[in-house]
């Protein structure tokens, strides 16, 4: 069965049979690979309305070569081995299915580790969705901090149905706090721009997930000062600003001695004294 499934994604993807798309690409209910021992898991997720070149893309970077016709109706998990910055990736790209993706977003959310927010630079309704499409990722992660990036796709038809501008994909792309980048995965002369695409989304990620753990260690290292000693009171002329003993003596008030606390001072002298005398006069 899980041959069939990785023939058929491979007949749709390249229009023909061909040993190595079938072992790059294959169904995504086909099961889920290890990552590797010596490198990083990479989980990805295109997302955008059906049409936008979502699977031309993620052919162009896995396989070099583009196929215009695909099936919308079928997603894909295609695994590619490369090497970013010098580390050894294991990319897992999921090319979400066009008109069933608005129902799975929160599947996608949990599931990736970084997303590819794509418009086509000829369709100004595919521009328009991003923002709500990231908002759902946000809601679904309970925070706004994504590792993304916004493509514009398509641009190899900027002199004839451009329907977006470049500046406008730009101030998207600082609107969301997203990287931007407009490319086409059809002009084989942009084959590394849109691998550039993928290698700064790891990037992303990976800055992403190295201030988490900075984060984390911070916390764990600093001591909270709020409990470790009590705030220093607003300078009067009279203490130092970072003097322990005054800050203490001024901030613990001063108890007025009870009679059985002088009693008991007494006392304390009295035997003082005595014992003094003794130790002498023997």
């Amino acid at each position: 069965m899980t041959t069939q499934r990785r023939r058929r994604a491979s007949t749709v993807i390249a229009g023909y049979h061909t040993p190595d798309i079938a072992d790059t690409i294959t169904s995504s209910n086909s099961k889920k690979t290890s990552p590797r021992a010596d490198g990083l898991t990479f989980r990805v997720v295109l997302l955008g309305v059906p049409g936008v070149g979502k699977t031309a893309l993620t052919v162009r970077y896995t396989t070099r070569r583009f196929i215009g016709d695909y099936d919308p109706t079928l997603e894909y998990l295609c695994r590619h081995q490369t090497r970013v910055d010098s580390k050894d990736v294991t990319m897992e790209i999921q090319d979400t299915a066009g008109q069933d993706y608005l129902g799975h977003r929160s599947r996608y959310a949990i599931w990736g580790d970084a997303f590819l927010f794509v418009y086509s630079i000829t369709d100004r309704n595919s521009f328009e969705t991003i923002v709500n499409c990231k908002r759902s990722i946000e809601n679904v992660l309970q925070t706004s901090q994504i590792p993304g990036v916004l493509v514009g796709n398509k641009n190899d038809l900027d002199s004839e149905d451009r329907m977006v501008s470049h500046l406008e994909g730009v101030e998207l792309g600082d609107e969301l706090g997203l990287p931007f980048f407009e490319v086409s995965a059809k002009d084989g002369h942009q084959i590394w721009d849109v691998a550039d695409v993928f290698e700064n989304l790891f990037r992303e990620w990976n800055r992403s997930r190295q201030m988490k753990r900075k984060g984390k260690a911070r916390s764990l290292r600093t001591p909270n000062l709020e409990w470790s000693r009590p705030a220093a009171p607003p300078s009067n002329g009279n203490t130092y600003e970072h003097d322990d003993d005054a800050i203490q003596s001024s901030t613990i008030p001063a108890k007025k001695p009870t009679a059985n606390m002088r009693k008991a001072v007494n006392k304390l002298i009295l035997i003082q004294r005595f014992t003094r005398t003794r130790f002498f006069s023997t």
